[in-house]
């Protein structure tokens, strides 16, 4: 993405992060971006710009947090390392810049919701609405038990479905679905163990 941001030219501006954005939610495999997140998306780029924000940082780093924010404000499940893998902006970089940007401009924006990564993945994994069910349900059972405090929630997620799979006789590899939920085999392995020893699963 090569834009030349000219902050007098709010039409063209508005113009250019659009395509920006088209680009990033194709690279993250949302070929219908909603508007109103684009919209939101701008609006919060041009207001950091505002508060000059954009000193030391770059447009894309700009762009990508408030891409984040959006997404977290409307409830679309797309992770910090969805993020980084379509701009090429390291994760932490994202969160850091996101998190300055919601103390500055006072937005406040609730934990991605877990359950709707299980819908999302299970759909990239061609799996039927019984595993996702089943997923769910073994998330609800680690939340009571405590299991999930700390742990990144596209791990769980990806757990979750890994067991749900097996149990529902729709077998998908652990490589498989880390792949799709951008963790690694090794979370799925060692999520799977914290799991198992707590809850009276039959796989």
């Amino acid at each position: 993405m090569n834009i030349q941001i000219n902050t007098t030219d709010t039409k063209n501006l508005e113009k250019n992060l659009k395509k920006a954005l088209e680009g990033i939610s194709e690279s993250i495999g949302i070929v219908n971006l909603d508007e109103d997140v684009k919209n939101n998306t701008i609006d919060l780029y041009i207001q950091a710009a505002e508060y000059d924000l954009v000193k030391g940082r770059s447009y894309k780093d700009l762009l990508a947090s408030s891409f984040y924010i959006s997404c977290r404000k409307k409830n679309v499940p797309i992770s910090l390392d969805d993020i980084s893998d379509a701009t090429g902006i390291p994760s932490n970089k994202v969160l850091n810049t996101s998190r300055c940007m919601c103390r500055k401009l006072e937005i406040g924006i609730d934990p991605p919701p877990l359950f709707e990564y299980v819908s999302r993945f299970c759909s990239e994994l061609n799996l039927s609405s019984d595993v996702e069910e089943e997923a769910i349900n073994i998330l609800e059972e680690a939340k009571e038990n405590g299991i999930v405090a700390g742990k990144k929630p596209t791990g769980l997620a990806a757990t979750a479905i890994y067991l749900a799979a097996l149990r529902c006789g729709e077998y998908r590899s652990q490589i498989e679905i880390s792949d799709v939920a951008s963790t690694t085999d090794v979370t799925i392995r060692s999520n799977k163990k914290l799991i198992l020893d707590e809850l009276p699963l039959d796989i």
